[in-house]
């Protein structure tokens, strides 16, 4: 019964650093054939990052923001198979998101779907996706979210699985704020029935209420 519900709510989201030799235009992430050894990559993708921290201090992080995705952007293309790769997708994903005004959110959905391809198994995925949802929820870009966290009710859907309740609560409170009540309330009561002492879970019920109230209003309008 849980899944065909959901199928339903789918079927209707302090001294500035000399940085000038290491100065480029951003980079695309690029597919390619690697030929350093991991220890190799290990070493120069930690070189890299090291300059990336010094340029990250307080009072030179935004002036070198250009810098700093270039270098990530390195990271990423010339080292994928150091543990400092996965980890400069997720810290890159977030400068796009939280040093740029406004945020660069199509450069975030490239990278996030470059880092699904390249490590499909990568612990770091729920932290980047997390992310990216949160993101949209503060923002209130409730068409965005939804569509962010689609694919994940999709294969709730499909196997019956919902280890944890973040991107149902999402879909839900994207729902929700589109004043799509019914199936806001669908997702809600799932979170509170398979996560009951979830925050997610106290939250739903607030917003169930909140539902109840609007719906009951309106039936008295509508007489």
């Amino acid at each position: 019964m849980i899944l065909i519900s959901l199928a339903f709510i789918l079927s209707c989201a302090g001294s500035k650093p000399s940085a000038e030799k290491e100065v480029e235009k951003p980079l695309i992430v690029e597919e390619k054939e690697i030929s350093l050894s991991f220890e190799e990559q290990k070493n120069g993708s930690l070189e890299l990052f090291n300059k990336i921290l010094e340029l990250s201090k307080d009072d030179v992080r935004q002036a070198n923001l250009d810098v700093i995705v270039g270098l990530y952007i390195r990271i990423i293309n010339n080292y994928p198979d150091a543990p400092l790769a996965q980890e400069s997708y997720m810290r890159l994903i977030g400068v796009y998101l939280s040093d740029y005004s406004p945020s660069r959110e199509d450069e975030v959905l490239v990278l996030y779907r470059y880092f699904k391809s390249r490590y499909p198994e990568s612990p770091l995925r729920n932290a980047i996706e997390d992310s990216i949802s949160r993101h949209y929820y503060q923002k209130k870009k409730w068409d965005e979210l939804e569509d962010f966290v689609t694919p994940h009710i999709k294969e709730f859907i499909k196997t019956g699985e919902l280890k944890k309740p973040n991107h149902l609560f999402y879909f839900s409170e994207a729902k929700f704020n589109k004043n799509n009540y019914k199936e806001a309330y669908k997702g809600y009561s799932i979170i509170i029935r398979k996560f009951p002492r979830s925050r997610n879970a106290k939250t739903s019920m607030q917003r169930i209420e909140v539902i109840r109230k609007a719906v009951a209003e309106r039936n008295r309008k509508a007489k």
